[in-house]
This record gives C-alpha cells, sequence and structure tokens, in this order.
C-alpha cells in the first residue's frame, strides 16, 4: 500500500473519530454561526459568447466580463470610476458614492448603462463615463422603474401614476393621470403581486418591443375591503392599512390600456364580453410587431382561461383559445412567438404540462410534448436549430432535468445528466448554459456547457470543508404507496449513530399545499442542517409528498379541488403506516412540524387525527374564509359556492377535537396569512379548554427573519422537540 493511499485512510478515519455535533449556533445564532460552505458567484449572460462574472474578494465585488471562446477574462467597468461620477453630484458623499458603485444594478438591455435608486432619487450612469445624470429630483419616492427597450427613456410609478423621463434631457412626464390610494395606474396591489404576477412583483406595465407604447393594468381597489395590521413596538403602535381581499369579498376591478410614449389618451382594451362577471387579468404582453397586446383573462373561481390578442390602435379583441378543466386552470409560462404568427404555448389539458404549437388564429399545428410527466420550465426557443429548451421531471419526480425537443420532429434529447437538481441559464442564441447543479447532501455547484451538453468548464464549487467536520445522519429518498396505489415520494434522515435494533422517535416536515413537494434531491440549506442537528439527536426526519403536493401533474393536484385537508391527511398517514412497520420506529412518538400552507396541515392534522404526539404550526391559515381569494378561490371556490368544504377544512372549527401538544407560532405584522388565523383558533381552542402552546414575532410578517429572532425560532423550536418528543 502507497504512502498516500495510508495517509488518506488515515485522515477519512480521524475524520469520522473525531467529527463533531452541528450546534444550533453553528447554523442560526447571528454571531457565532458558521459558514458552513462558500457561496456561488453571480453570473449573467451579456451575449451568446460572453457572460459577467461578480467576483468578490473580500471588501469589494467587481464584474468581469469572460469570454467563452478565447477564454479572457476582462474588468467590465471601473467601480472607482462609477464612484467619482457619483461624488461628483450635488449632495452626495463620497462613501455614499462608493456604496452605490459597490451595489447590484438594473442593467439596460444590452448592459452599457445602468440605473440607480438611491436617496428617493432616479440616477443613470453610462458605464465606464465620467459623469452620472441625476434622472429625478422630488421628495415623492419613485418605485417599479425600468429602462425601455431602446435604453432612451426609464419608466416608474409615482402616486401610483406610470411617468417616463428622457435620460438625454431629463425631461418627466407623466402618462397616466387619477391615481390614487384606490386606482392603481400600472402598479399592481396587494393581491396581485402575491398570487398572480409574483411575490414581490408590483409591476403592471409593459413596454411594446419597439419601444414606442406601454400597456399597463389599472386595478380599482375602491370595492375592496381594507385590513390592518398592527405594529406594537411604538409607544403609541403604528397601524398599516391594506386592500386585502378575502375568499368571497370583492376583488379589485381590473382593466388594460395602451398608452403611446409620445402622449395621447389611453386605449382601454375591449372586454366588454366579461364584465358581466368579475375577472382577473393574469398575463399580459407584446406580439413582435408592436402592434397587438394579449393577455390572458379569467373568471374568479378561475376555472376556465382565455387568451386573447388585440390591436393597440383600436383596443379590439378577439379570443384566440380557452383552456379549462375539471377544477381549475393554472397560468403557466408566457406564449413563444415563432415566424408566421405562430407560438408555443404550455397546457395542462391533458392532466400533464406539455408544448404545443398553435396558430395566432386559434389553430393547433401539433402537440410537441407528452407523456406522465410535465415541463417545469421553458428556456426558449432557438430559431437556428428549431430547438426548443425546457426542464422537466421526466426522468426523476425529485430532481428537474434539463432538455431539448426538435420542433418538427419532436424527439427529445437530454442535457443534464448528473443526479440531482440542475437550474439552467442559456445565453442569447442559446450556444451555451448555465447549470446549478446540487443535490440532497452537495450544496451547489456551477458549470457552463454547450448546447450539446458537453461540458466547457467547472466555474465554481461551494467549498464545504466546514461541512466535513460534522457528523452527518444518512439521507435516504423512498417510494411509498397509498392505500389507493399512488406512489409517493418521500426523504428520511437516519439519526447518527443508527442502530436498527433501537426504537426511534420520528419528527416530520410538511408543506403539503397544492403542487408545491417538499422531497427534492438538490440542497435546502439551513433547514436541512436543522433536521441533521435533530438526526445527530436521535430523531428520525421524515418528509412525505402527499399525492397533491407532488407536482407529478395537475392530474393528482386537481383532486385536492373544493376541500383541502382531507386527502392530504389521508396520503401523510398512509405514509406513517408504512413507516411505522419499520422496526426501528418508535410509532408512540411522532410529531409534524411545517410554515404557512404547512402550519395549517399540522393544525390540521392535530385536530383531525391520533397519529401525532406533537405538531409546530408556523403561520398556519386556521380558515380559509381568513385568507386571500385569488389563492383560495382557486382551489376551494368561493365560500358562497362551497360552504361545506370551508368548514370541513378549517382547524378552528375542530379545535375541540385537539389531540396533541402544539406549539403555535406567529408573526404579528404578518401580511400574508394574518395573526387573525391564530387568534381566531387560539380562541376556540381556550373555549374547549385544550392546552396548547403559542410564541408570537413582534415586527416579524409571513417568515421570522430578523437574525437574533430567527435564532430564537429555533431555539424554542428544538427545545420544543427534546422536551416532548
Amino acid at each position: 500500500m502507497s504512502k498516500n493511499i495510508m495517509l488518506w485512510l488515515c485522515i477519512c478515519v480521524l475524520s469520522v473519530l473525531y467529527a463533531q455535533n452541528l450546534t444550533l449556533e453553528d447554523i442560526y445564532h447571528p454571531q457565532k454561526k458558521i459558514k458552513l460552505s462558500s457561496s456561488i458567484p453571480s453570473v449573467t449572460w451579456l451575449n451568446d459568447q460572453e457572460y459577467l462574472q461578480l467576483d468578490f474578494d473580500g471588501k469589494v465585488a467587481t464584474w468581469y466580463v469572460h469570454n467563452v471562446k478565447n477564454e479572457q477574462k476582462t474588468l467590465f467597468y471601473s467601480a472607482e470610476k462609477m464612484s467619482a461620477a457619483f461624488a461628483a453630484l450635488p449632495g452626495i458623499t463620497k462613501a455614499q458614492a462608493q456604496n452605490i458603485a459597490r451595489r447590484s444594478h438594473a442593467f439596460n438591455s444590452d448592459k452599457s448603462a445602468v440605473l440607480v435608486s438611491a436617496f428617493n432619487d432616479l440616477f443613470y450612469y453610462k458605464l465606464n463615463s465620467e459623469k452620472a445624470i441625476r434622472l429625478t429630483q422630488t421628495a415623492k419616492r419613485e418605485t417599479v422603474a425600468h429602462f425601455s427597450p431602446d435604453g432612451a427613456f426609464v419608466s416608474f410609478i409615482q402616486d401610483n401614476d406610470l411617468y417616463i423621463v428622457d435620460i438625454a434631457t431629463q425631461h418627466v412626464r407623466s402618462l397616466t393621470k387619477g391615481g390614487g390610494e384606490n386606482l392603481f395606474n400600472a402598479r399592481l396591489d396587494w393581491v396581485y403581486q402575491e398570487e398572480i404576477y409574483g411575490r414581490g412583483n408590483f409591476k403592471g406595465y409593459w413596454w411594446s418591443p419597439d419601444g414606442t407604447k406601454i400597456a399597463y393594468l389599472q386595478l380599482n381597489e375602491t370595492p375592496v375591503n381594507k385590513f390592518t395590521v398592527v405594529d406594537h413596538i411604538p409607544y403609541r403602535g403604528e397601524l398599516e392599512v391594506t386592500s386585502y381581499p378575502k375568499a368571497g369579498d370583492p376583488n379589485p376591478s381590473v382593466r388594460l390600456g395602451v398608452i403611446n410614449v409620445a402622449g395621447g389618451s389611453t386605449t382601454w382594451i375591449d372586454t366588454f364580453k366579461y364584465e358581466a362577471q368579475a375577472f382577473l387579468i393574469v398575463q399580459v404582453g407584446w406580439l413582435p410587431d408592436s402592434e397587438r397586446v394579449y393577455y390572458k383573462l379569467q373568471n374568479r373561481e378561475q376555472t376556465w382561461l382565455d387568451f386573447n390578442i388585440a390591436q393597440s390602435g383600436s383596443g379590439k379583441s378577439t379570443t384566440v383559445l380557452r383552456e379549462t378543466s375539471s377544477a381549475w386552470v393554472r397560468v403557466n409560462e408566457a406564449p413563444i412567438w415563432l415566424a408566421d404568427d405562430q407560438f408555443l404555448w404550455c397546457s395542462d389539458r391533458s392532466g400533464f404540462k406539455h408544448l404545443y404549437l398553435y396558430k395566432t388564429d386559434g389553430k393547433l399545428i401539433k402537440q410537441l410534448t407528452t407523456g406522465e410527466w410535465e415541463i417545469k420550465r421553458v428556456y426558449g426557443y432557438d430559431e437556428k436549430h428549431q430547438r426548443i429548451y425546457f426542464s422537466a421531471n421526466k426522468d426523476s419526480s425529485i430532481a428537474d432535468h434539463s432538455y431539448y425537443t426538435d420542433i418538427k420532429s419532436s424527439t427529445i434529447e437530454k442535457l443534464t445528466l448528473f443526479a440531482g437538481n440542475h437550474r439552467v441559464s442559456f445565453s442569447k442564441g442559446f450556444s451555451y448554459f448555465f447549470d446549478y447543479w446540487s443535490n440532497v447532501t452537495t450544496p451547489t455547484q456551477l458549470r457552463l456547457y454547450d448546447n450539446s451538453g458537453k461540458e466547457v468548464k467547472k466555474i465554481a464549487v461551494a467549498k464545504v470543508e466546514n461541512l466535513r467536520k460534522y457528523k452527518w445522519g444518512k439521507t435516504q429518498f423512498h417510494k411509498v404507496k397509498t392505500r389507493d396505489g399512488f406512489v409517493m415520494d418521500a426523504l428520511m434522515i437516519k439519526p447518527v449513530n443508527f442502530d436498527a435494533t433501537k426504537k426511534y422517535p420520528v419528527f416530520c416536515y410538511t408543506y403539503s399545499g397544492p403542487h408545491a413537494p417538499s422531497v427534492r434531491d438538490s440542497w435546502r440549506g439551513s433547514q436541512y442542517l436543522w433536521h441533521q442537528m435533530l438526526a445527530q439527536k436521535g430523531y428520525i426526519i421524515w418528509i412525505c409528498d402527499n399525492r397533491t403536493a407532488s407536482a407529478r401533474g395537475m392530474k393528482y393536484t386537481w383532486q385536492v379541488y373544493r376541500n383541502f385537508g382531507e386527502l392530504e391527511l389521508r396520503d401523510l398517514e398512509d405514509g406513517l403506516t408504512w413507516l411505522k412497520k419499520k422496526p426501528f420506529v418508535d410509532s408512540t412518538r411522532i410529531g409534524m412540524w411545517g410554515w404557512s400552507y404547512g402550519g395549517y396541515m399540522t393544525s390540521y392534522a392535530l385536530t383531525n387525527s391520533k397519529s401525532f404526539k406533537i405538531g409546530i404550526a408556523g403561520a398556519p391559515v386556521t380558515d380559509w374564509r381568513d385568507y386571500d381569494s385569488v389563492y383560495t378561490e382557486r382551489y376551494m371556490a368561493m365560500p358562497q359556492n362551497n360552504t361545506q368544504g370551508y368548514l370541513k377544512s378549517s382547524p378552528t372549527q375542530h379545535a375541540k377535537n385537539l389531540h396533541g401538544n402544539l406549539l403555535i407560532i406567529h408573526g404579528t405584522m404578518d401580511d400574508n396569512v394574518h395573526l387573525q388565523n391564530t387568534i381566531q383558533f387560539i380562541y376556540e381552542l381556550q373555549k374547549a379548554n385544550k392546552k396548547f402552546s403559542l410564541m408570537l414575532y413582534p415586527r416579524s410578517r409571513h417568515g421570522v427573519r430578523r437574525p437574533s429572532q430567527r435564532y430564537h425560532l429555533y431555539q424554542l423550536m428544538t427545545d420544543f422537540v427534546i422536551n416532548n418528543l
């Protein structure tokens, strides 16, 4: 045996003998936590052959241009020049200018200039130039700012109206008027950003490709009921009042308009045929000719979706196609426009999300993908090779891979090969792609590939020296059949130094919400580490995806329609039935925890089952009448149309049946799942003389984010598990 091999074996043995347990301080302590793995650098495509990479030397973050062909690395722009340009502006100190230069910035389309929001104003800087330009100078804040496609203008929202500023002259013009407390022009309200266009995205306007027009939504909040959230920490308390439509209550009314950037009045898109009923406009965009606008429109309960195309000049609108289902219709990606007025369309109509090729007159040309798997994301269409690139769960139900299909033959080729989860980003011409790969035990790695799937270079692998010094419980994936034959995915972390002759308590994690799996062969960061810490303390960690959460296909998710809780719990208990047959499982000591929908599921389980000794319910919905209209009615219909479904699904209605030791946790300023849910629930628990524990986190929203509170949260949950399970 060689000396090198002997040395390697000695290192392996010593690493096992002297491995240590993870502590809560290692994972969550605001000052003492350890950086357990290095981060992956930010990269973004500049064109088809070059990409930008943000490198950090410990003090300064610097963007570099990397050329894929010749592997040259050049400075993208000078932070010193940028800092000097901002420091030359009146009222900006040298320190403030340096801070601006080191930030991440919003680039224009060709990444030659940046838009900076600072001091309640907007600034423009052409990279590597000597001068920064102040675009606005008012006491009012500009939000949702974006470059025009040609980079000549910047659009923004102020006081719920849409403005543009000419970069060359700094002349500011208002395109809309009348915005105010209840009228939102080109800005989304709470429910539209949360449930339709994406959490945190308040942008309700879209530039035409040629930059001459803007399509925008106008939301009228007048009929929407207000909800008040209280910050109890200031001496006199502060109120935050938001328009929040609960299930069954009035929604904001909506209309779609188009306005010329040069000025003039708004042309309102013709939606008259829908106006006898409440409707939602759930997606908007432009066709390549800049003359036609498309929009997806749904009825309030989202049981159908119309795809419409309208003339921007006249507002005349035509319905191209309608999607329906036996339950609800999901809003999928925007159409991708091809030549000859053809477009790619994603649909769940078969029960699985697949690609279809259409003409703009509504004629179906062909279905491009098929099978009992679903597309997760469409990356785009490579016109040169006539390929569509996409990710899917075709080869693994717990990890996404990337593929392409030939539009003529519909043959499918796989691009990513390693077992585990892949998230990719293609260059502008689809010649190359970044691949972010990880699995359940390996932090993210970043590689560059060409469009045949051949590796070009390894960009970054997260360093994991700190991870290696700890003891780890073995992580295993399982397939578990329900009583009616559905095969669920499950994950088990066994205790460190596992002994099959012993019996161990089980601590389950769940989310369980529609089409939102928790069992993934991907790195999950701090939550996975906390579960590993509990495994080191002698607990089996168990995660099992009920069928409606599995993301296998809408065929399975639709089964939850109008009846939250019951089917999810039945599947989860079928998973426990499988688990309890293992000789090393203590079936009398099973606990569950979850947050948001997982908090709801935990509350529902402990009031509708006797399987669980303890439960931790974080930010739970306890009565779906308390939650917002768009999310809830999609799955449950309106309360007026499903009274029994709402009553059956509510933990509050079943509070008298609480079985087990329940800890409820909620942020006092949660503007998503309001604290009202927990207050109503504990009121019924008190009336039924049920014991429970409660912890509130002042000023926290839907998640507990402040480092000190987050550390307290996980210490609380750790102690609760150890003392009660």
